[in-house]
């Protein structure tokens, strides 16, 4: 290529029209022009195309050949490029290029040769340039890539690989692993795209060499066989995993607790490692109703509609190289695991809560496919399938039943306790009894913060709403209510004979899948347990007798919830329970509980009342022990009892009307005394008058001497 600036030849040739325009000079062709001649190869029986540079208006110019003979016709310049197209070219041939000067009123300079040749060789142009376009680079930290690095496309999509300056006459096709794919096209001295076909399990889908081959095809009548030969570049194309494979459980979605499962990968890639990533199915990640267009991964219930659960969002294409493992999921097992070409099972923990498998493909591509010791860029996409794992609630938890006892049949109420949060619990008398009208529910916890209960913001719409009760007994001012553990379920029941068996299923509120309990609740018959005393002295310990215990069973007094003494396991034998001294009366539960491992432990409250006399050591006294004949005196009881009356007895004649005790002091008047008196006092209470005692202090009044 010349190295005058064009700018500096278009000036030149200005300068020299201006010469002959106005006749003072004699000028020559401008000598220097550039031929274009990078590209001039063509085939066989082709010809030609030299391209000229600024070629000059007032001149023309026609081929030379190696023997300076003149070939084909002139051609005039016009100030621009100018093609001049050769003979048909069946060998190498070097032509030159002759600059005519046009006549004019001053005699013309002879022709000149310009001095840049213009060879036309023949074949078939394997040097041409190839890149493949709109494809990332295998190796980011590359500043300035050359159409040579490797380059990283998704599964399933095509590449377009572009051909630099082809020639004319000749098809050019695609060469992936060796085998042609997608349509040829013909040369055009211009740019050419050539495209793949979409991947597919049989093309392209792993990593691939490509080149672009070039076909000169002859007709018959040259008697010349076709040219062919691969272009000297080749790309390296790298196919990130495919991540459409079918992901599904196996044996089968549902669960038992604790139960392990396996992911089952329908035709995994050799060239691809597998891991799974699981996260515990969260409220907010089941979908009611329509999806809306989500993406989620279903499961059917029998006798429900499927269950939907929204799924973490695909990998984007772009970033395969910045996978994150999603918030909340958890890499299983100690490495990825390598695909077989076939189905790869991935083993899951046994699971104790729903939940969701993703699975994570990764790919190892080497930067340099020709070089083994080139760096290895792994690649990382997830499948688009997901499974659900849904798991049936836990049939050996041991639930707590607290039911009353009145003589053979029980109370009307049932409370449950230790059920699993997130389930109903149905129960029914067994074998064949109706189920009760209300499953009992627990209720579950902040998902981020096991302190509190679960937020507004954390309930499904549109599904079944619990309520728990408010707190018992109410929370102070000021407390938390945020953070109360929710009162236990208790069920309105009708009273059930003692001997009955209650049968239970658990029902995951969200899911609807569902498990029997392992056990049966026996509401087994307790003893006749009673108090020794049922009526006992101000002061006094109560005693609960428990004949003929059980050593299935514990006994357990209470008294205001709190324990009275300790749980004792029963032996055949009678049991007798001691209270601390008692200064009210005492309503004792004896909550009798089966022992059980596992399944339903089922405790029997017995209530014992026990009733309790007037306190006998209250004060009593005379306001004036010395009175003269015929005046009357008053008599004190001090500490006096709500709830009692109090009735002043001279020997066994009461004097005046009973008054009742107000909690403090009394007063009961005496009346006349005409001798000297010893008075008592009577105490009954008012609820149960036939409940009576005498108090212990006396009040004498005496009259004064002389009287």
């Amino acid at each position: 290529m010349s190295s005058t600036p064009d700018h500096a030849i278009l000036l030149r040739s200005a300068r020299d029209r201006l010469i002959d325009l106005l006749g003072i000079g004699d000028t020559y062709p401008l000598t220097d022009l550039h031929v274009v001649s990078d590209q001039l190869k063509v085939t066989y029986g082709d010809t030609a195309k030299v391209p000229i540079e600024n070629a000059q208006a007032g001149v023309s110019y026609q081929l030379c050949d190696p023997e300076g003979r003149l070939v084909g016709e002139k051609h005039q310049g016009k100030n621009a490029t100018l093609v001049i197209e050769t003979p048909v070219v069946e060998a190498d041939v070097t032509y030159r290029i002759l600059a005519t000067k046009n006549a004019s009123t001053v005699s013309a300079q002879e022709p000149r040769l310009l001095n840049e040749p213009a060879p036309v060789k023949v074949g078939i142009d394997t040097s041409l340039a190839i890149s493949i376009l709109v494809a990332q680079v295998l190796d980011g930290t590359l500043s300035d890539p050359k159409p040579s690095d490797a380059r990283i496309v998704p599964y399933g999509c095509s590449v377009e690989v572009q051909v630099d300056k082809t020639q004319e006459g000749v098809q050019y096709s695609l060469i992936v692993d060796g085998r042609e794919v997608g349509e040829r096209k013909p040369g055009n001295l211009g740019t050419v795209s050539l495209k793949t076909d979409p991947m597919s399990e049989d093309a392209m889908s792993e990593d691939a060499v490509i080149r672009v081959r070039a076909t000169k095809t002859f007709p018959a009548s040259a008697n010349r066989p076709d040219e062919s030969g691969l272009l000297e570049t080749s790309l390296y194309l790298k196919v990130l995993a495919n991540p459409g494979l079918a992901v599904s459980a196996d044996p089968q979605p549902i669960l038992d607790y604790r139960q392990g499962a396996v992911i089952k990968i329908a035709a995994s890639q050799e060239s691809v490692f597998y891991r799974a990533y699981l996260r515990r199915i969260r409220d907010a990640d089941f979908v009611h109703g329509d999806a809306g267009g989500a993406d989620i991964a279903t499961v059917p219930v029998p006798g429900w509609p499927d269950v939907q659960v929204q799924k973490p969002p695909p990998t984007a294409p772009q970033a395969w190289r910045t996978w994150q493992t999603p918030a909340g999921y958890v890499a299983l097992g100690d490495d990825p695991v390598p695909g077989t070409g076939g189905e790869l099972r991935l083993a899951i923990p046994s699971l104790a809560d729903d939940s969701l498998v993703i699975v994570q493909a990764l790919k190892r591509h080497r930067v340099d496919a020709d070089s083994p010791d080139s760096a290895i860029i792994t690649s990382a996409v997830q499948l688009n399938q997901a499974a659900a794992l849904l798991v049936r609630p836990d049939p050996a938890r041991v639930l707590t039943l607290r039911v009353p006892l009145i003589g053979a049949q029980t109370g009307d109420s049932l409370r449950v306790a230790g059920g699993q949060p997130g389930v109903f619990y149905h129960f029914r008398p067994s074998p064949a009894g109706d189920e009760l009208p209300l499953p009992a529910y627990f209720h579950q916890r902040d998902e981020g913060d096991g302190t509190q209960n679960k937020g507004v913001d954390q309930l499904g719409v549109a599904i079944d709403l619990a309520l728990a009760a408010d707190p018992e007994p109410p929370l102070a001012v000021g407390a938390d209510l945020a953070r109360a553990v929710p009162r236990l379920p208790l069920l309105d029941i009708t009273p059930l004979p003692v001997g009955t068996s209650l049968a239970c299923r658990a029902v995951k509120a969200q899911t609807k899948v569902e498990v029997a309990m392992v056990q049966l609740a026996q509401l087994a018959a307790v003893p006749a347990i009673r108090a020794e005393q049922t009526v006992i002295d101000y002061g006094s310990s109560a005693k609960i007798v428990i004949p003929d215990s059980q050593p299935d069973d514990q006994y357990q007094v209470t008294l205001a919830g709190t324990a009275v003494g300790p749980a004792l396991t029963g032996n055949h034998g009678e049991l007798v329970i001691s209270s601390e001294p008692l200064n009210a009366d005492a309503a004792f539960e004896v909550v009798v509980s089966s022992v059980v491992v596992q399944g339903i432990r089922v405790e029997r409250v017995v209530a014992v009342e026990v009733l309790v006399r007037p306190n006998t050591a209250v004060p009593v006294s005379a306001t004036a022990d010395t009175i003269a004949l015929n005046a009357g005196s008053q008599i004190v009881v001090e500490q006096s009892q709500r709830g009692v009356d109090y009735q002043l007895l001279s020997g066994q004649a009461a004097i005046g009307p009973p008054l009742p005790g107000n909690g403090a002091r009394i007063v009961l008047p005496t009346g006349p005394i005409a001798a000297d008196t010893t008075f008592s006092v009577a105490a009954a209470r008012a609820d149960r008058p036939e409940i009576a005692v005498v108090l212990a202090a006396q009040a004498t009044v005496k009259l004064k001497s002389g009287a």
